[in-house]
């Protein structure tokens, strides 16, 4: 779905960063990236009390236009304890 997404909006998307809580893993995923270019690797154990979550920023332009599509594709990602 990511890649999608990138390969959809990559002329607009100048720069992308954050971190991911994946299921299943004690380390925080460092994301980052230019345009359709991305990287995700493990970094430092999340920290006991710690909230896990997921945090991603975009960078360019018309990102406030694009904001309803790449969140519905990012919660698409998503797993629900429910």
């Amino acid at each position: 779905r990511g890649r999608i997404l990138l390969k959809e909006y990559n002329e607009d998307i100048y720069r992308m960063k954050g971190f991911l809580s994946v299921e299943g893993c004690e380390e925080k995923f460092v994301f980052q990236g230019v345009h359709m270019i991305f990287s995700c690797s493990p970094s430092e154990e999340w920290k006991d009390g710690e909230k896990r979550e997921n945090l991603l920023v975009f960078i360019g332009k018309k990102m406030k236009e694009h904001e309803k599509d790449f969140r519905a594709s990012f919660e698409k990602c998503l797993v629900s304890k429910d």
